[in-house]
């Protein structure tokens, strides 16, 4: 039983201090692009429409001009935004009378690291075996 325990703790111990394997450094990077559509009430696309996207200037608090085009025949506007395409932007769309504008936030915030995924999942079976073995 000592022994035993002793087993699942040296493993315990492994599991938990073992590094994780590294490989040639890569380096990535990405673009932000947007495809904004417009359709107006009845479903058809707003063909021809307007548009104007704006970034809002983090000094100013005001939404500067990024750029302005037109839809095409689908209601289809593509603009891909500078650098990560991080920040608070702001687009308007107007044509045959009608008018709308939306909002996006693009975060540079990462997700958890897999690191600290992996470490919940190597504490789980311990503390599972930890338990059963108590329980007896």
């Amino acid at each position: 039983m000592i022994l035993r325990r002793a087993v699942i703790l040296v493993f315990l111990l492994l599991l938990l201090t073992a590094g994780m394997a590294e490989a040639h450094r890569m380096f990535l990077g990405h673009r932000m692009s947007l495809e904004i559509f417009a359709i107006y009430d009845d479903g058809e696309p707003a063909k021809n429409a307007d548009i104007s996207i704006y970034r809002l200037n983090g000094t100013t608090q005001d939404y500067d001009l990024y750029e302005a085009g037109v839809t095409d025949a689908q209601g289809i506007y593509k603009v891909t935004l500078p650098g990560k395409g991080t920040g608070e932007w702001r687009y308007a769309i107007s044509g045959a009378g009608h008018s709308e504008e939306g909002y996006l936030t693009v975060s540079a915030e990462r997700p958890p690291s897999p690191e600290a995924k992996a470490l919940g999942l190597a504490l789980f079976p311990g503390l599972l075996i930890g338990w059963r073995v108590r329980k007896r």
